[in-house]
């Protein structure tokens, strides 16, 4: 958890309410499938989608915190605000970080292909 800085939530929220926003601005004016097959308001964002955000924002943020911190590890440990972090302190190896960071990934792919529409995006 302190890889990915789940403690630390401001560069989630970041990536998360861009994708709140834009799901709820597009949902005034088109109805989704899942939403409307659920008896919700058409004008309700998608709880389908706005789930694939929140878990994708978490899992690529952390992601992004964890190949960071890999790449930096041998400079993080001589920066007094960057040497707490698990891999300049050696409480993880960088095989367990690429390990976490592959998981992370598989998950975000996992995000990415269950987007409505992506079977459209990847096939011509």
């Amino acid at each position: 958890a302190r890889l990915s800085r789940m403690d630390k939530p401001i560069g989630t929220w970041l990536l998360l309410w861009p994708c709140y926003w834009s799901s709820a601005m597009a949902s005034n004016t088109t109805a989704t499938s899942t939403a409307t097959s659920m008896g919700m308001l058409s004008g309700m964002p998608d709880p389908y989608l706005m789930g694939l955000f929140t878990v994708g924002a978490f899992v690529m943020r952390g992601a992004g915190c964890t190949i960071n911190d890999f790449w930096d590890r041998d400079i993080d440990g001589h920066v007094s605000r960057t040497a707490q972090r698990p891999l300049a302190k050696g409480e993880l190896t960088p095989t367990q970080a690429i390990g976490w960071l592959g998981l992370q990934l598989s998950v975000g792919l996992g995000v990415l292909l269950s987007l409505p529409h992506t079977y459209y995006s990847f096939c011509w």
